[in-house]
């Protein structure tokens, strides 16, 4: 008896703690995209700002077209101005990951009363209308796995790690 009580003890606290995980951390709602999104005209832009250590500083501009404008400033393997193109089908699926996430409808910054942080700046123009957001600290997961999806689409890593 004692046995069986501990077992559905067991799965009761198991089960608390998967519907805690679960729900516990609120998802960003998926934004609806305007019908129809000028992808041609689209541009998308990462800036990395410098910090109290190595932080690589650049900043990267991918136009609709696929032309990607990277510009180098410190703690970067290439200095000065890059280009590249990648495709515009590429440039669409980044694109639509701004509206997965509602990126229009996120706050303007993310930030904390901490110091020696890198700021990181996104931002998308597309159908004339513009955002822009300042991620210092505490940004959602969404955001900052957003950041890293412009690095890759856009190759910066060839800049900025050689």
């Amino acid at each position: 008896m004692l046995i069986k009580s501990s077992i559905t003890l067991g799965m009761g606290l198991l089960l608390a703690l998967m519907m805690l995980l679960t729900t516990g951390c609120p998802q960003l709602d998926q934004g609806t995209p305007p019908d129809p999104i000028d992808y041609a005209n689209a541009v998308i832009t990462l800036e990395r700002t410098p910090c109290y250590g190595p932080c690589p500083v650049y900043d990267v501009t991918i136009y609709g077209d696929g032309t990607v404008v990277y510009e180098g400033y410190s703690n970067v393997a290439v200095t000065g101005t890059q280009t590249t193109q990648i495709s515009p089908n590429d440039v669409k699926n980044l694109v639509d990951e701004f509206f997965a996430i509602d990126f229009f409808s996120l706050e303007d910054e993310y930030t904390a009363n901490i110091t020696d942080l890198p700021e990181t700046y996104t931002s998308i123009t597309v159908n004339g209308e513009t955002k822009r957001i300042r991620d210092y600290s505490g940004a959602p997961w969404e955001l900052m796995n957003l950041e890293h999806t412009i690095d890759l689409v856009a190759g910066t890593a060839q800049w900025v790690v050689g």
